[in-house]
């Protein structure tokens, strides 16, 4: 029974110490996109058939050398279906909280590790420049919160389609969650 015991708890742990130490490659999916996932054991052993797939540490289910394992993160974006069924895993839809660390493991042996991160621009940044008006002669400040996202966005100011030059009479201020520009008279 204690041996027993032992061979569960190291087939539990294995895929976790496996996948610390495998070369990770880095993949950015944009917002509601689809990614594709292969498992190179999968597909280059022949005693493999069956794999699971791992998402951190955790199993997320099964792929077999015939079918591939699915997760719908948007239910709202199809599952492309020109995908061959060949042990793929398949994100679909994927949201600001769904990249992580993926991998799978088929009798002992890892896969690539690849680490999904979601490329994203906060809502809340779309939407269209406000008017403002002032005084001639007068100086302003027009002030402009940062976005979030991924990759870290960067700022710039434009005018008439084109980026503002700061000089004497213009200075442009940054801080950690503003991107000001401030107008001299």
């Amino acid at each position: 029974m204690l041996l027993f015991v032992q061979i569960l708890i190291l087939i539990l742990i294995l895929p976790i110490s496996f996948a610390n130490h495998s070369t990770v490659r880095e993949l950015l999916a944009p917002e509601t996109s689809s990614v594709s996932l292969s498992c190179s054991p999968l597909l280059q052993e022949e005693n493999c058939t069956r794999a699971s797939w791992f998402r951190e540490g955790q199993i997320i289910g099964t792929s077999t050398s015939s079918s591939n394992l699915v997760l719908r993160f948007d239910m709202k974006v199809p599952v492309p279906d020109d995908q061959p069924q060949i042990g793929l895993l398949q994100l679909v839809g994927l949201r600001k909280g769904d990249g992580g660390r993926f991998w799978c493991l088929c009798n002992g042996t890892v896969g690539q590790v690849a680490r999904v991160r979601i490329v994203y621009l906060d809502e809340s940044f779309k939407n269209a420049a406000q008017l403002f008006q002032t005084t001639a002669g007068h100086s302003v400040i027009l002030k402009c919160r940062k976005p979030a996202g991924f990759p870290i966005p960067s700022v710039r100011w434009e005018r008439v389609s084109r980026k503002a030059q700061t000089n004497k009479t213009q200075k442009s201020f940054f801080t950690s969650s503003n991107a000001n520009i401030c107008l001299f008279n």
